[in-house]
């Protein structure tokens, strides 16, 4: 056995292996605390529950000396509300970029007239796109800007989808 063989470094390693256990317990706050998710709005929220502290200055001595782990709960559930609103936010953008890749192509018709072409391929993604909008829209997590942004982006889609219809009814 280590202790019996080799008393130093069985202490060494145990003193090792302890100051990795109290690491090992700030994981989920260093988590929390480094989630591309955390802006401005959600710090402030964890500041009222751990005190005025840099978020790029924060040391894991702090968390332990300052038992930052009594507000772990409180922490994770505004990093995991942050997550759904950003991941929300990704979701947005993705879909205005798959938007923008659609272009209206009129094709001559016989001299008479004009065609659209990809008509059906353009009003599939525009239906697709207002379901997946709305869904959005019906979250608990969507508020504030990414709110106000998506009923825009909402309407530029109903509008887009009323003017596909106009298109086709001429």
């Amino acid at each position: 056995m280590l202790s019996e063989d080799y008393p130093d470094t069985a202490a060494v390693a145990d003193e090792l292996r302890h100051q990795i256990m109290d690491f090992d317990k700030n994981l989920p706050l260093i988590k929390c605390f480094t989630s591309d998710a955390i802006f401005d709005e959600e710090w402030n929220q964890i500041q009222k529950l751990i005190g005025p502290i840099d978020r790029d200055e924060i040391k894991v001595s702090q968390i332990i000396e300052e038992n930052m782990n009594q507000h772990q709960e409180e922490i994770e559930e505004i990093t995991m509300k942050a997550e759904k609103k950003f991941s929300l936010q990704k979701k947005l953008r993705e879909m205005k970029k798959e938007m923008s890749d659609f272009q209206l192509q009129q094709n001559d018709y016989k001299g008479i007239t004009f065609l659209i072409k990809g008509f059906d391929d353009i009003n599939a993604k525009l239906d697709d796109q207002i379901v997946a909008t709305q869904a959005m829209l019906g979250s608990s997590y969507m508020w504030g800007k990414l709110k106000t942004e998506t009923k825009s982006w909402d309407i530029k889609l109903n509008n887009m989808s009323e003017l596909m219809d106009q298109i086709l009814k001429t």
